[in-house]
């Protein structure tokens, strides 16, 4: 009985010790584990706020290219009424400039 007790003790022991061992084994690996799981949630967390920094990058020069866009449309139909303007007042100069052209060789031709 003593023999029995002491293999039982002795398989005990090695049990004990193989499954500290193992719990060791355990809590090495769920630290690694749980390192790379927080590296890679950094690495997320860094890659996301690049992303935000893009995206709100973008929407600025988004805003900028419809205030450019707004302007020269703006500008455009201010370049068109003023073309519009011009090509008024030169046919009205052309027209009277033609009948003064007129009026004065029909007078030429009167007084002769």
């Amino acid at each position: 009985m003593s023999n029995d007790l002491y293999i039982t003790k002795s398989a005990l022991d090695r049990a004990e010790a193989e499954n500290e061992e193992l719990n060791q084994t355990l809590r090495e690996r769920k630290e690694a584990h749980t390192g790379q799981m927080e590296k890679v949630c950094q690495e997320h967390a860094v890659e996301r706020k690049n992303w935000e920094g893009n995206r709100d990058a973008l929407v600025e020069q988004i805003k900028q290219l419809e205030y450019e866009i707004v302007r020269m449309r703006r500008d455009r139909d201010r370049i068109i009424k003023e073309h519009e303007y011009l090509a008024d007042m030169l046919k009205k100069r052309v027209s009277a400039l033609i009948q003064d052209t007129v009026l004065g060789h029909m007078r030429k031709l009167e007084n002769e």
